[in-house]
């Protein structure tokens, strides 16, 4: 997120589909669909919640504060080097993410967080919960992602993948594709799969 000159934030944007990166002003932005195809109504509620600014304002000056990104940046990257991305996919793996699903992944998040002397506010564990949720991850991110885990060690490996067996179990019902995708992720890790 960025300000323009009369200090309206502007969302900078990669899109998917054209592999370009695309600029959207909130002014004129009119509704909000995530992946799954539901509305996010109000938009205010969901500017306040997943990037941290109110919109539309009346004589409040929108100060995107450097120290609040650059801490949004650190969880954020402290969160994908430690393998959300992964989480993501085998949560995603059988066609959907539910809310349990996510809380499980929040929950890791956290603590990876905190073993990074990251301590997140209410605040920022809300936004962190609406990074989590619209996580799609491409084949490349996912490879990406399981680089990064290699290279993170043995121990860290381990943390991850307990990690994913509580994401598949966390709705009561483990799907056979959420099983394939999670011992696919032990084996190009470790050299044997988790079942």
């Amino acid at each position: 997120v960025k300000a323009n000159a009369d200090g309206v934030p502007i969302f900078v944007a990669q899109c998917h589909e054209r592999k370009a990166t695309r600029y959207f002003r909130v002014d004129r932005i009119q509704t909000v669909t995530d992946f799954d195809g539901s509305i996010k109504d109000p938009l205010s509620e969901f500017y306040k919640d997943s990037f941290g600014f109110i919109w539309p304002t009346r004589n409040i000056n929108i100060v995107l504060s450097s120290a609040a990104d650059d801490r949004w940046n650190a969880m954020r990257r402290t969160c994908r080097e430690s393998g959300v991305i992964l989480l993501s996919a085998l949560a995603l793996s059988d066609g959907e993410t539910l809310a349990e699903e996510v809380s499980e992944i929040l929950n890791y998040c956290y603590d990876c967080c905190s073993q990074n002397g990251i301590e997140l506010s209410d605040d920022e564990a809300v936004r962190l919960g609406g990074y989590v949720r619209r996580l799609r991850p491409t084949a490349e991110a996912v490879d990406k992602a399981l680089e990064q885990a290699f290279e993170r060690g043995p121990s860290a490996i381990s943390q991850l993948l307990k990690a994913g067996v509580r994401v598949i179990e966390a709705d009561g019902l483990i799907h056979s594709d959420e099983i394939a995708a999670l011992n696919q992720f032990s084996i190009d890790l470790t050299g044997q799969g988790v079942w």
